[in-house]
């Protein structure tokens, strides 16, 4: 790799990891939708937003929407775009696009892929967020989505 600034060269792992989204689900009483599963990396549950990633060339909206789908069997209105953060940028040029997605319903049985064993909950938003301050919501990524929420909501957790 070759530095930006100076031209430097030296060798730097950099992972090519795909993009993924979360959806940010509301219900019609502004639950929001979590699913728990087992993380093989830390090797814990972890309570997150559905989501997963995007195909090449898959609209992020429209990939939102679909994990969101299959991971729960709720969909809803059309996805609003919150933006997208870099997972980790000193290591990774991925993205991970956020997307709210309000009136959810269930409308199928959740169809998880082989190696996800999918537990699905609705929680008051207080409690996400107090969930992702405190530190129940473990995930980098995760935690992020809803305070983008949070922000895009203007309502902000008070713990």
């Amino acid at each position: 790799m070759r530095r930006a600034r100076d031209g430097r060269e030296d060798d730097f792992l950099w992972l090519d990891a795909p993009q993924w989204g979360l959806a940010l689900a509301l219900t019609p009483d502004d639950k929001i939708l979590m699913v728990r599963q087992w993380r093989f990396g830390a090797a814990e549950f972890s309570w997150e937003p559905p989501g997963g990633i995007i195909d090449a060339g898959e609209c992020p909206l429209k990939a939102v929407a679909r994990e969101l789908l299959e991971e729960t069997g709720y969909a809803g209105d059309a996805p609003e775009d919150l933006g997208w953060l870099y997972t980790n940028p000193a290591l990774q040029k991925n993205r991970a696009n956020f997307a709210l997605i309000r009136n959810c319903a269930k409308v199928a049985e959740p169809t998880p892929d082989p190696n996800e064993d999918i537990e699905v909950k609705a929680f008051a938003l207080p409690e996400a967020f107090a969930m992702a301050a405190d530190g129940r919501i473990r995930h980098m990524g995760c935690a992020a989505a809803l305070f983008k929420l949070a922000a895009h909501l203007k309502t902000f957790p008070t713990t």
